[in-house]
């Protein structure tokens, strides 16, 4: 999705740094509930630092649209959970709306960009190779806007939840907002096309 080779290693560093931020997490986690957040970003951000290359083409896209896929209903799952015990604070439902419409945007990625998509004509190619990187169509465009739209909006809420943290709270807040804008920034060229 992005040009440059310095633009390539300076997003795969980000995504690299935040998944070994989110692999550290995982270990220290308490609870199954915990780990498995921390484990599905981890994938998250393995998949971004490979959405940075060209080879990226070649891994198949509906195994990656089926495990964001499950990712975002976890953590819509979590929220209709503790919505129903009555234990969902505003901190926690908005806390996991973020990272819901982070893997939200991935299952849109994936789509937006794989065969099927360019085959139906909602996304014009400019490389025949396993995803399209090429102009949106009507309803890829309508529907990433919205969603990068919330992406920034979620990136701008982990960014001031950093402000009022300090220590893990704050790192783990930066890591969560350094993650938000690399995926705007990954999203952006296909948005301007």
């Amino acid at each position: 999705m992005v040009e440059g080779a310095w633009l390539q290693w300076s997003l795969s560093l980000i995504f690299a740094l935040t998944g070994l931020h989110s692999l550290g997490l995982t270990a220290a986690s308490r609870s199954i509930e915990q780990a498995t957040g921390h484990v599905l970003h981890v994938i998250m951000s393995l998949d971004m630092v490979a959405m940075c290359w060209p080879w990226w083409s070649s891994i198949p896209a509906l195994p990656q649209a089926l495990v964001f896929g499950a990712a975002s209903a976890w953590f819509a799952g979590r929220i209709a959970w503790r919505w129903r015990r009555g234990e969902a604070s505003p901190h926690f439902a908005l806390h996991q709306l973020s990272h819901l419409v982070m893997m939200l945007v991935m299952v849109w990625m994936v789509v937006a960009m794989g065969p099927t998509a360019a085959a139906e004509g909602d996304v014009a190619p400019v490389a025949a190779t396993g995803h399209s990187h090429g102009m949106l169509g009507p309803i890829a465009g309508l529907s990433g806007s919205v969603l990068v739209a919330l992406l920034i909006a979620a990136g701008v809420l982990f960014c001031l939840t950093a402000l009022r943290r300090d220590g893990g709270g704050r790192l783990h807040a930066s890591a969560n907002g350094a993650m938000c804008v690399g995926m705007v920034v990954m999203c952006w060229p296909m948005m301007a096309s």
